[in-house]
C-alpha cells in the first residue's frame, strides 16, 4: 500500500529571499510546473521533467501527483478510496541544480512519482504578501494536455494580507465540452455513447474515458454528459458526488431519467493522509440546438503557509457554475478544488470551497 502522506519537512515558511509581493492586478500567476518525463521511485534525488529550464539552483519546489487513474469502471458510484493510488500525495524539496533532462533536489523523496501524473511546482518564497482589493493572486491552471498546473502555492514569513482574492476557483479539471446535435436522436441511454448523440463527459481522476469521453457515464469524479434528446450533463464530484443531470426533453423524449451521472466521491482510509486533489469537471448537456451548455470546471489547489494571515479578501476553490441552457440539457457544475493552509500565529479570511 502506498500512502499519500505529506512527508514532514524542515521548510518551515521558506527563506524570504524573493522579497515583498504587492499585488494590484487581476490574475496574477506566479506558479510554474512541468510533468514528470520518467517515473521516480521512493528515496530519488533526481527528477526527470520535460523543461527542466522552468526550475533554478535554490528554488523550492512542491513534487505532487495531482491525476492518473483509479481503476474506476464508468458509471461507477463510488466513494473511491485513494489509499492506495498514491494520488494527491506532496512534498517539498528544494533545487540544487539543473541540467538538460532533470532537477536535481537536496534530499531524497520520501515516496514513489509517476510519470506524467505526477508534476514539479515551483514555490515562491515571500517574505510578506499584499493583496489589494479589486487584485488576485491566481492558481495556474490545470493543463489537460500537459499535465500541468491546477494550482497555487506559496510561502510567506510574514504577514499574508489578503484585501482581494486568492483564486483557485474553476482552474481544476474541465468540464465538457457542448456540440448541438443537429440529427436530434431520441431513446439514448448508453453510459458511452459517441458525438453528438452522447454529450462530452466532465474530466476527473482517469481521463480520458476508456471507450470514448461522450455518453452518460462518469469515470470516477469527473461527471458524465447528457444523451439524446436533450438531458442535462452531471455534476463534477471531490468529497461528495457530484449530481445527476436532468431528464431528457419532456415532449420529445417522455422525460426519461437519463441525465449524466454525476461524479463519484473520493477519500482516503489513511487517515493521515494529506491530500492534495482538483475537484472533477461537470458533463456537457445535451441539445438538437445551440441552446445546450458546456460542463463547468472544477476548482484547483490552493495551498498556504504563511506567519500570519489577515484581511477582508476571499481564498477561493470553489467550482465553476454551468451555462444556463436556453434550450436541451444544461452542462453540470464543477466541484470544489481543494484548500490546505498552515498559519503560524492568527488567521483571518474568507474561505470559499464549495461546487
Amino acid at each position: 500500500t502506498v500512502s499519500a502522506r505529506a512527508a514532514p519537512d524542515a521548510y518551515g515558511l521558506g527563506d524570504g529571499h524573493a522579497g515583498s509581493l504587492v499585488v494590484s492586478q487581476a490574475g496574477l500567476v506566479v506558479n510554474a510546473a512541468s510533468r514528470l518525463s520518467q517515473a521516480a521511485s521512493a528515496g530519488a534525488t533526481q527528477l526527470f521533467v520535460v523543461t527542466p529550464a522552468t526550475f533554478h539552483a535554490q528554488d523550492l519546489v512542491l513534487i505532487w501527483h495531482a491525476a492518473g487513474s483509479v481503476g474506476a469502471a464508468v458509471g461507477g458510484s463510488g466513494p473511491i478510496d485513494l489509499a492506495s493510488s498514491g494520488i494527491g500525495g506532496h512534498e517539498l524539496a528544494r533545487v540544487v541544480s539543473v541540467q538538460a533532462d532533470r532537477v536535481t533536489l537536496d534530499q531524497p523523496t520520501t515516496r514513489a512519482y509517476p510519470a506524467g501524473d505526477a508534476q514539479l511546482v515551483f514555490v515562491p518564497e515571500l517574505s510578506e504578501l499584499q493583496v489589494h482589493a479589486g487584485a488576485s493572486l491566481a492558481a495556474l491552471p490545470w493543463d489537460a494536455a500537459q499535465k500541468r498546473g491546477g494550482i497555487l502555492a506559496l510561502l510567506v514569513q510574514g504577514e499574508a494580507r489578503i484585501e482581494g482574492l486568492l483564486d483557485a476557483s474553476a482552474r481544476g479539471f474541465a468540464g465538457g465540452a457542448f456540440v448541438s446535435d443537429v440529427a436530434s436522436d431520441r431513446g439514448c441511454a448508453a453510459l458511452n455513447l459517441d458525438s453528438p448523440a452522447g454529450a462530452a463527459h466532465g474530466a476527473g481522476l482517469g481521463f480520458p474515458f476508456p471507450g470514448g469521453d461522450h455518453g452518460r457515464g462518469n469515470l470516477a469524479n469527473g461527471g458524465g454528459g447528457g444523451v439524446c434528446l436533450g438531458s442535462g450533463g452531471g455534476g463534477g464530484a471531490l468529497l461528495s458526488a457530484g449530481g445527476q443531470g436532468g431528464r431528457s426533453d419532456n415532449a420529445l423524449d417522455d422525460g426519461r431519467n437519463v441525465g449524466g451521472l454525476g461524479g463519484a466521491s473520493l477519500f482516503s482510509s489513511d487517515a493521515a493522509a494529506s491530500l492534495l486533489l482538483m475537484g472533477g469537471g461537470g458533463g456537457a448537456g445535451h441539445a438538437a440546438a445551440s441552446g445546450g451548455s458546456r460542463g463547468a470546471a472544477g476548482g484547483g489547489v490552493l495551498w498556504l503557509r504563511a506567519g500570519s494571515l489577515s484581511g477582508v479578501g476571499s481564498i477561493d476553490a470553489r467550482g465553476e457554475n454551468a451555462p444556463g441552457a436556453s434550450a436541451g440539457g444544461a452542462g453540470g457544475g464543477g466541484a470544489a478544488g481543494s484548500v490546505w493552509l498552515q498559519i503560524k500565529a492568527g488567521a483571518r479570511c474568507n474561505v470559499l470551497a464549495r461546487g
